[in-house]
């Protein structure tokens, strides 16, 4: 299968981005309050948040 590639974009894990950017996991960029929310907490957990 052919892909159609435009030119200033590289493939990453999570598809086709500008190849200025970069591709960071929320881990990498904010606190996580493990004390809270654990790391084998059900993926599909739901809960309320405060979007800043």
């Amino acid at each position: 299968m052919s892909q159609n590639i435009k030119p200033g974009y590289k493939k990453t894990e999570i598809g086709w981005i500008p190849e200025d950017w970069d591709f960071l996991k929320f881990e990498d960029v904010s606190k996580i309050d493990n004390k809270n929310l654990k790391a084998n907490t059900n993926a599909t957990y739901g809960f309320y948040y405060i979007s800043l």
